[in-house]
This record gives structure tokens, C-alpha cells and sequence, in this order.
């Protein structure tokens, strides 16, 4: 059986108060797949909450079977989730309420979930908050890291620059219980300036009102920025979710009155045009209701081959690489890059999509964020104490056991207001208020690196 079969079964069983109707179809449909299959598309295309509501609203005799092999799966995941959840919402509303200033934003996850008639049916994840600049983000972070939040080790923060020379990037910290395996149940995602979108491209976030998040106070974004804001993640993920189709069909229910020239700009800018078109086309098919205007009006542009931009399924690592090259290509060629510096742009952005960009010790080849290297095509990932104090371990034990030399003279650069470059020979490290943080692109680190941060770390106490 196909992806569309499954997907089919997915759009119903994920949907927003699917009818009685609708769902009658489904036992004789799974009856005919892998049910584990079923079940992790349906945890991909995070719906799993809504699934098991809808599957438990079956009568007892139509859930056997595969079905009740979907259903015993999905009672354990929400068992999880739910203790997860019992652990991140009081933490995050504690974020909420010590954030509650006008610079710091709820996008994305949280802040959709409101828009849901019942918001415990959405998919939970990160808190993503949005912040105008650096100092904001700096500000912002320093208190996340007093109320015990750590550095992100698996996504590490990153920051990069604009044209026009401005800072923007994403600093990201987990929270833990506490508990032997040290996993995560909250994560923060503070984003800095514009939205990220796949190597280099960028959607503006502009346009804010006035909400509440789990009953606290917040600024969160208006209708037009949250639906380009749903399709510029989709164009990040690769996918064709049913989270983000009932996320459009949920803004759409509460703002009818959307300015879609203005989303369609926003997505024409990020790259997202194509992914906005995919998912308006699927809302319109699996809520016929929701008017949808945006996906007959020309927007869609097929690759050669005729397939939708977004995949159903897992995508796979070179596909993504070759997508991301494509939008990469078209956004510089679209800014007016010289057709050769836009072609080896977008080259170098299918090779980071390619590459292992594990942290590791080697020659890092770009010496730092100076000027010339700083830049959008340029993620400058920045590398916390927990992981840069590890690297030195790494070392062959052929090798002295002295502490690599710290060369003179060293230079100061101030690159934002509270972030500085410390440069000495080949080492680079960045001071971030009291974080000692190692910068690399490509996941090599000088050792030299290495022992000026441990030197800077020791002398300034920092954690």
C-alpha cells in the first residue's frame, strides 16, 4: 500500500473534529496496512493526541484488530507525553510570566494552539520566543540561564548577519528534571530578528497583537505572520504535515478576514511560496469548508518532475540537500547575485546540508566571525562550555599532556552589544556577557580555541 493510502487515513484521524462519517471509513482502511507504519506517520506528522481521541470514538467493534494495535501504541506515547507535559507547561508558563515584557514574542507552537477550540489537542514542542536584536536576546537568555536553563547540545545556538550588516540567529536551552538520563522535557527556542528559512533565506517578523498563553499575557503574531510564519517551517522540515494543516484551517476560523496579499509576500520573500501553495491546496482538500484562496492564484511553480514541494514522509538527507540548493539558487538569483556567486552559494548550501557538522577537533579553515565572515551564507554555531570542555578529551594520547599555549597578542572586536571576538593566532572565542562560547561553521575546532576559552572561563567565573 502506497503513501497516499496512509496519508489519507492520517488527514482523517488527525483532523479537527472529524465526523462520525468520516471516521466510519477508517477500520476496514487500517485493516489493510502496517499498523506500526500507520503509527509513526502519524506521530510525524504530529497528530498523535487527536489520532487517539478520534480512533476512541470508534464503536468498540470497529476497534480491533489494527486498529487496536494503532490504539495500544498511542496510549503509551500519550502516557509519555502527558508526563512530559505535567513537567514543561508549569515551566513554561513560568518563562511566560517572568518574560511578560514588550520585546519578547510567543511564535509558532504555542502560540497556534490557542486558535484550537479544544488547544490540549495540539501537539506541544518548544517554546519558540521572538526577540528584535542581540541585546534583547542576550537580556533575554542571561534570565533563562539564572532560572536553570542549559545550552542546547544537540541544536546548538548559532547567529549570522543580514546584508545590511545586522545580527540575527537562534539561542537555544533544554531544561531537565533532573533525573540519571539527564533528558530534556522543555526546550526554548529564542529567535533573533528575522526567521531563518533553509540556508540563507529570510522571512521578516513584523506585525504583532495582543493574546494569552496558557492564561498569561503575550504578544504573539498577527494572522498574515503566522501563516507565513506555518509555511517557512515546512519549507525548513521538508514536510507536508496535518499539524500544519490544522493549524492554517485553526487561524483561518478565527481571523476569515486574512490579508492574503501580504502572506503571500511574506512567503514570496522567505522561499515559502511553494510550501504555502502545497498546504493551502491540502486544507482546501481536507477542509473544503475553509476558503483558501492563495493556492489557485498561480503561486505553485512544480519542480521538473511534477511533484509537490513539500514530501509525505519522511525526507531523505539529499533530497533535502538538493531542496534546500534549489531555494538557495532561486533567493540569490531573486536579490540580484551574479549568476556564478549565486550558483557556488547555492553549492556550498547543498554541501552544509551534507555535511557531518558534529563538533569535533580539527582545523576550523575560517578563522572567525570577522568581517569578511560574516555573512547569511555563513551559520557561525557557537559551541557552550559543556561541549567545547569535552572536545579536549578527544585527544590522542600520543600528544603532550600541557594545555595547548594560548598565543599573543589577542584583539577585541565588539561584533554586538555584549558580544565580543576574542581573537589570539588562530583561536577564536566569543564572550556573550558571562558565557565563554567557541564558534565554528563546519564542526572543527582549533585547540588553540579550546585553551583560550578555558583561560577567558577561568579568569571571568563563567558557568
Amino acid at each position: 500500500m502506497g503513501s497516499e493510502e496512509y496519508w489519507n487515513v492520517v488527514t482523517t484521524v488527525g483532523k479537527i473534529q472529524p465526523s462520525q462519517r468520516e471516521l466510519s471509513t477508517v477500520p476496514a482502511a487500517v485493516e489493510r496496512m502496517d499498523p506500526h507504519r500507520l503509527y509513526n506517520e502519524i506521530v510525524d506528522s504530529r497528530v498523535y493526541t487527536l489520532a487517539l481521541r478520534n480512533l476512541l470514538r470508534l464503536p468498540e467493534n470497529d476497534r480491533t484488530g489494527n486498529v487496536a494495535v494503532v490504539v495500544q501504541e498511542l496510549e503509551k506515547l500519550e502516557e509519555a507525553e502527558a508526563e512530559r507535559r505535567g513537567l514543561a507547561l508549569p515551566e513554561t508558563r513560568r518563562v511566560l510570566e517572568t518574560l511578560g515584557e514588550a520585546d519578547v514574542h510567543v511564535i509558532k507552537g504555542l502560540a497556534l494552539r490557542e486558535h484550537y477550540p479544544d488547544p490540549e489537542v495540539r501537539h506541544i514542542g518548544d517554546l519558540d520566543l521572538h526577540v528584535p536584536d542581540w541585546a534583547t536576546g542576550l537580556r533575554t537568555a542571561t534570565r533563562l540561564r539564572g532560572m536553570g536553563w542549559e545550552w542546547d547540545t544537540d541544536e546548538f545556538p548559532w547567529i549570522k548577519w543580514t546584508d545590511g550588516g545586522s545580527l540575527y540567529g537562534q539561542l537555544t536551552m533544554v531544561l531537565s528534571d533532573g533525573a540519571a538520563d539527564g533528558a530534556a522535557h522543555s526546550r526554548v527556542d529564542l529567535h533573533m530578528g528575522p526567521f531563518s528559512v533553509g540556508h540563507s533565506a529570510l522571512m521578516p517578523l513584523v506585525g504583532w497583537r495582543k493574546g494569552k498563553i496558557l492564561g498569561v499575557p503575550a504578544t504573539v503574531p498577527c494572522a498574515e505572520s503566522e501563516l507565513a510564519l506555518i509555511a517557512a517551517h515546512a519549507v525548513n522540515d521538508g514536510l507536508l504535515s496535518m499539524k500544519d494543516i490544522n493549524d492554517v484551517q485553526a487561524v483561518l476560523r478565527d481571523n476569515p478576514h486574512v490579508d492574503w496579499a501580504s502572506v503571500e509576500e511574506l512567503c514570496r520573500a522567505a522561499g515559502a511560496s511553494q510550501a504555502m501553495a502545497d498546504l493551502a491546496a491540502a486544507v482546501a482538500s481536507v477542509y473544503p469548508q475553509t476558503v483558501v484562496p492563495l493556492w489557485r492564484d498561480g503561486m505553485r511553480r512544480p519542480r521538473e518532475d511534477g511533484d509537490p514541494y513539500l514530501s509525505i514522509g519522511a525526507e531523505s538527507r539529499t533530497h533535502r540537500a538538493e531542496r534546500v540548493h534549489r531555494l538557495t539558487l532561486a533567493d540569490e538569483q531573486a536579490r540580484g547575485r551574479e549568476p556564478s556567486v549565486a550558483a557556488e552559494l547555492a553549492a556550498e548550501a547543498r554541501r552544509y546540508f551534507s555535511a557531518d557538522l558534529v563538533p569535533r577537533l580539527g582545523s576550523p579553515g575560517i578563522p572567525g566571525p570577522e568581517a569578511p565572515h560574516r555573512r547569511r551564507d555563513l551559520c557561525w554555531r557557537l559551541l557552550p562550555r559543556s561541549t567545547w570542555a569535552r572536545l579536549d578529551t578527544t585527544r590522542p594520547q600520543r600528544e603532550p599532556a600541557t594545555a595547548t599555549p594560548v598565543p599573543a597578542p589577542r584583539t577585541e572586536t565588539e561584533l554586538a552589544d555584549g558580544l565580543h571576538l576574542i581573537r589570539a593566532g588562530t583561536a577564536s572565542v566569543l564572550l556573550a556577557g558571562t558565557e565563554v562560547l567557541v564558534p565554528t561553521v563546519w564542526g572543527d575546532v582549533d585547540p588553540a580555541s579550546i585553551a583560550l576559552a578555558e583561560e577567558l572561563a577561568s579568569h571571568r567565573g563563567a558557568p
